[in-house]
């Protein structure tokens, strides 16, 4: 397999990137349609607990101890190596360690549903809901390991499609469920059962794909070994303070604002740091391939298609990212006027620029990351995440006493700007041996100049009294938007890569008709 597994990878970018795409944009949409939903048919207080709720249990994902990114990584680097029963053993070694998780996500759920009435001032007619609201979520979070690591097999072999239809699925029946439940008066103890049956449906779903996958696939105690546990543990282990990190940095903000400001200010302040989220998934739809290529460019020894990717990768996600930045930023105002109401937007909008502009110092970052955990060289990411979390939580908590949440969104975007800005991309670029000047020339000076027209647009646009609901919105942004990507293909975007999206573009259209002219003769 070898060189051809790597070849077959690369091939499939672009059909990927499109599966990721298609996935993003149906789970943003389905999220639009029931976040205010949610808020309107929870109630402000409701809401501010489901959201608390919901960082509680993705900081209970933490305790996949970064499992099943150490299984993704190794089971690329097997499969470029051709390795089957390395395989074998690296997925059930992975399962028989989930079993831990599992069983801490059931405990800690317990222990978080005894101690949330004291910790985040419930109240008391929301005692009860909300403490069994956290036991079903937890139920969902421990559903989530062992189905983690055999789901990991889509990522490693660059099936983004399988992963995307398994995405769109969980998140199809849970928007269909929640408004069904919603509508019939349902409140937290509803929408947790919600939750907790979607997940075990796309969890059994995913396990199905992957066996289709890899049907020689053999899993058992037998293939369990102690060396293959102790490599996945090393690995895991880095893997688990970057998480532990990152998870700080993105979600600990809502846990300050609730012991500080109460569960009322976080209502205001998820909804910044959601769509903020959902920025940075809208790059990962193409940064989330790199770490499975860079394990196999690094196992077949290529230098200079790893310096290739990390430059490349990371001019494409500062592509991706740049036109949400500005929208949000300079519009952002009147979408939450008239999605979510006048106190939404005046108490959300400084909090969400900040949060978007932090964003864009992630975007910088995250190629650097998924190139490091391929090259098994993720130990100073993690430390220096760490730092940052750290400074971000002091530095939340100080500015949170004096001007309230959007104090909170500054500690978030300072230590951003910082760590993954400027030290991170630093030290990848010196690990490769990639001129620091040339490769910030290389991913910031096309983007930004190709981003110029849309900011011109967005400018008069929001001076202008032109939008008022989502119909309008999408009228006076898709001119904007389609100027914005005729300048990045002309300006940020190289000879090379515009003939290879070219010969993308005719390999489909070859392979459409071959398909239908195999129908029309049968």
């Amino acid at each position: 397999m070898g060189a051809s597994s790597l070849d077959g990878a690369r091939r499939r970018v672009p059909w990927n990137v499109g599966a990721n795409v298609l996935g993003f944009g149906v789970n943003l949409a389905l999220t639009v349609f029931i976040t205010a939903r949610l808020a309107h048919g929870l109630g402000e207080t409701g809401f501010g607990i489901w959201a608390l709720i919901g960082h509680i249990a993705g900081n209970m994902n933490l305790l996949d101890f970064g499992m099943q990114v150490t299984v993704t990584r190794y089971l690329a680097r097997h499969h470029a190596l051709d390795e089957k029963s390395k395989i074998n053993q690296v997925i059930s070694s992975g399962l028989l360690f989930s079993l831990l998780p599992a069983a801490l996500a059931l405990l800690g759920g317990m222990a978080v549903a005894a101690c949330a009435p004291r910790l985040f001032h419930l109240p008391a007619d929301y005692i009860a809901s909300s403490r069994t609201a956290i036991l079903l979520v937890a139920a969902s979070v421990a559903l989530i390991f062992p189905g983690g690591v055999i789901n990991s097999c889509l990522p490693a072999l660059s099936r983004y499609d399988l992963l995307n239809l398994r995405n769109i699925f969980w998140s199809v029946v849970r928007v269909g469920l929640l408004w069904w439940v919603l509508d019939r008066g349902g409140g937290l103890v509803a929408v947790a059962w919600v939750c907790l049956v979607a997940q075990a449906l796309a969890l059994l779903l995913g396990a199905a794909l992957s066996a289709r996958l890899l049907p020689w696939l053999r899993l058992g105690w037998r293939h369990c070994t102690l060396p293959t546990l102790r490599s996945l543990c090393q690995f895991s282990f880095w893997a688990f303070l970057l998480s532990i990190a990152s998870r700080l940095i993105f979600t600990a903000d809502n846990v300050v604002v609730a012991i500080l400001l109460g569960p009322a200010a976080v209502a205001f302040y998820a909804i910044g740091g959601s769509i903020a989220d959902q920025l940075r998934n809208a790059m990962s739809t193409v940064t989330m391939l790199y770490a499975p290529l860079a394990a196999q460019m690094h196992a077949l020894d290529q230098g200079e298609s790893l310096r290739h990717l990390l430059r490349r990768g990371t001019r494409v996600a500062v592509l991706v990212l740049l036109p949400g930045i500005l929208v949000l930023t300079l519009t952002g105002a009147r979408i939450l006027r008239f999605w979510l109401g006048a106190d939404y937007a005046i108490r959300t909008t400084p909090i969400l620029i900040l949060l978007c502009l932090g964003a864009g110092a992630y975007a910088l970052a995250f190629t650097c990351t998924q190139v490091l955990y391929g090259m098994n060289r993720h130990r100073v990411s993690a430390c220096l995440s760490l730092a940052e979390s750290a400074a971000n939580l002091g530095l939340s908590i100080a500015l949170a006493t004096r001007i309230g949440a959007v104090g909170v969104a500054w500690g978030t975007f300072l230590p951003a700007a910082a760590m993954e800005a400027i030290i991170l991309p630093a030290y990848t670029c010196c690990l490769l041996a990639i001129p620091l000047p040339a490769y910030y020339r290389e991913v910031l000076g096309r983007p930004l100049l190709a981003a110029v027209p849309l900011a011109v647009w967005l400018t008069w646009l929001q001076r202008q009294p032109l939008i008022q609901g989502w119909v309008s919105l999408a009228g006076w942004l898709l001119p904007g938007l389609a100027l914005y990507a005729l300048s990045a293909w002309l300006v940020a975007l190289h000879p090379d890569e515009r003939a290879a999206a070219f010969a993308f573009l005719r390999r489909r259209r070859q392979l459409a008709a071959d398909t239908a002219g195999g129908q029309a003769r049968a």
